[in-house]
């Protein structure tokens, strides 16, 4: 039984660069195709790039956490993690920077393993057995921590949208 779900999209502007991006490599594709003499290795380059692209597109633009009675689970389409709630050591609030992550999606950085669809809010998982931390793009940080039985202590970078009295 599922007892806390989330879905995270990537940001507004991303889709739209994407997006562009795709347009541009479609309508490139049909030029190079339809234009006598285009060179073979730029055909076959786009027609590689551009189910590539639009595969990466609709793999990584949502983020899906879910816990159940005894299991996180959490990943971007094929991409999927499944934690065990008693792995689960703790967590705390993440600030998700570009300077930290290097990028949107499935990063690397600061000690951890990131997925995430936008910069700013996040939840930092401590996992026992690992050597690095989970980090989820979250717009509940508070609500997901209290569900994997860990409320949040501190704070790990500025905490950007937090409210404070």
């Amino acid at each position: 039984m599922i007892i806390y779900e989330e879905r995270t999209h990537l940001v507004a502007w991303a889709q739209a660069l994407i997006g562009v991006t795709l347009l541009v490599l479609v309508g490139e594709l049909v030029g190079v195709w339809i234009t006598p003499g285009a060179p073979w290795a730029v055909r076959i380059l786009l027609l590689i790039l551009t189910p590539v692209f639009t595969w990466m597109f609709f793999t990584f633009r949502t983020l899906t956490i879910e816990v159940t009675d005894g299991a996180l689970r959490f990943g971007f389409g094929p991409f999927r993690r499944r934690l065990r709630l008693e792995d689960i050591a703790g967590c705390e609030r993440e600030d998700i920077t570009f300077r930290r992550y290097g990028g949107i999606g499935l990063r690397y950085g600061a000690g951890a393993v990131c997925y995430n669809t936008r910069f700013g809010r996040g939840l930092r998982l401590h996992v026992r057995g690992r050597r690095r931390d989970y980090v989820l793009s979250t717009d509940r940080p508070e609500e997901l921590a209290g569900v994997l039985g860990h409320p949040l202590k501190g704070d790990r970078g500025s905490g950007i949208g937090d409210q404070r009295l």
